[in-house]
């Protein structure tokens, strides 16, 4: 049969029939479509979620605690060591001290290693005097924040940054006019949760607004430097059974080296490291179930970021990797 003939005779097949034809195309139109967007919100969900992970976390830097008992549960006590534990997410951690932190800077490839502070048993007043539940926390150089005034640049023990909500509790008319200006950051030991509080004075440097790659908990946090909230840390546990010991540990890794290789060395000495690229794995799963739905662009994203957002806070309510928590 010739070219000619067999073209004539589809031509005919497709005039007579329209309605086959037409829903044909449709269907081929509409496949294509669909596997287009589930191929776009992969891609563009996997980079959504990296910019807003990389915005809130340094690239080159490791979470660090100790290996805890890894049967222990919120509904399981975890094993007795001898040791004092800090209750975290009604889970016992096992907190570290400087032995742990000058064994973590010996392994090759750690550039810098720092204990975590998280001071939120405080309160915070203003040029209105009142009194506002406050969360402290070390600004970090590699997080992103997005400033309505001043900066954060070179951070002494007598600076803070302000988050504009605080700014705005606390009865300044203005992020311009919190510059310079003091506030009182008071602390409670946690021995004496009665007694006369430590007052520690700091003058506002930046005040920052959330921006739209920020996490939800990111902007809640008075920023200072690491040795202002190392005092505020120390003033909480003096004389307490957990002085001079933290339940974490913020590792630099030295640039050119092996995040991989710097963790699993880390994990050798009986530490549980993670990496930014931790998060990303679980997240990236999210990523995969959304492209099983039929959602608008404008919906994904405000899906993922949602999803973020809770995996912001059950890492820092946890302090367990995300695929850890899944699995259990």
């Amino acid at each position: 049969m010739k070219i000619r003939d067999i073209a004539t005779r589809s031509t005919g097949s497709l005039v007579r029939a329209k309605s086959r034809t037409i829903l044909t195309t449709l269907a081929v139109g509409v496949g294509a479509f669909a596997l287009t967007i589930a191929m776009a919100m992969g891609q563009g969900g996997g980079e959504y979620a990296e910019r807003i992970i990389t915005a809130n976390t340094e690239a080159r830097s490791l979470w660090v605690l100790k290996k805890q008992d890894d049967k222990g549960s919120s509904s399981r006590p975890s094993e007795y060591t001898g040791s004092p534990t800090v209750k975290f997410n009604k889970i016992s951690i096992q907190p570290i001290n400087q032995y742990d932190l000058d064994k973590i800077a010996a392994v090759s490839g750690v550039k810098t290693i720092l204990p975590v502070f998280n001071i939120d048993n405080a309160y915070v007043t203003g040029p209105n005097e009142k009194k506002y539940q406050a969360n402290v926390t070390v600004a970090r150089s590699g997080v992103r924040a997005v400033y309505v005034a001043g900066n954060g640049d070179n951070l002494t023990t007598n600076d803070a940054i302000l988050p504009d909500g605080y700014r705005e509790a606390l009865g300044f008319p203005s992020a311009e006019a919190a510059i310079g200006a003091a506030i009182n950051v008071n602390v409670l030991n946690l021995d004496d949760p009665e007694g006369t509080p430590g007052t520690f004075t700091y003058i506002v440097k930046g005040v920052t607004q959330q921006s739209t790659m920020s996490l939800a908990l990111a902007p809640t946090s008075i920023l200072v430097s690491q040795d202002a909230a190392k005092q505020l840390n120390d003033y909480v546990l003096a004389g307490t059974k957990l002085q001079n010991r933290f339940i974490a540990a913020n590792a630099q890794v030295e640039p050119g080296k092996d995040m991989e290789k710097v963790k699993a060395d880390i994990g050798q000495q009986g530490y549980l490291a993670q990496t930014p690229g931790d998060v990303y794995g679980a997240l990236y799963q999210f990523v995969n179930v959304l492209q099983q739905y039929d959602f608008s662009e404008l919906e994904a994203a405000a899906i993922m970021k949602q999803v973020l957002i809770g995996t912001s806070a059950i890492l820092e309510n946890d302090k367990r990797s995300l695929s850890e928590l899944i699995d259990s």
